[in-house]
């Protein structure tokens, strides 16, 4: 049923459709409307900000290049991939990750303590 009323809503011109089954498919229905109305509100406004972003840029410069975003978990998407759902703990992840790229060495081993204040 969510899918028709998908359907059924591109049909009628929603230009972003969030549908939890699709967000996060599992059993559990809150999580499932948590994350679907966080998206649901989150990636218009993402989108917006992408396209600012991509205007700033010369029109072949862009075009070449592999433009991605990280996401909560600390992974790369490419940026037609990137979901409000997914970045909502980006700042974070993106933190952690700086720290291991730049300041943990394979050779030494030794730990790395990050402070990271947004």
């Amino acid at each position: 049923h969510e899918r028709q009323i998908g359907n059924l809503a591109s049909t009628i011109g929603f230009t972003h459709i969030s549908l939890s089954s699709t967000i996060m498919p599992m059993i559990k229905i809150v999580p499932r409307g948590t994350s679907s109305t966080a998206d649901a509100y989150l990636t218009p406004c993402i989108r917006k900000y992408i396209n600012g972003f991509i205007s700033g840029f010369d029109e072949n410069l862009i075009r070449n290049v592999k433009l991605e975003f990280m996401q909560s978990d600390g992974g790369l998407v490419p940026v037609n991939k990137f979901s409000g759902f997914r970045a909502i703990l980006s700042g974070p992840a993106a933190g952690v990750m700086g720290y291991v790229l730049t300041s943990y060495g394979e050779k030494e081993r030794i730990p790395v303590i990050g402070f990271d204040m947004g």
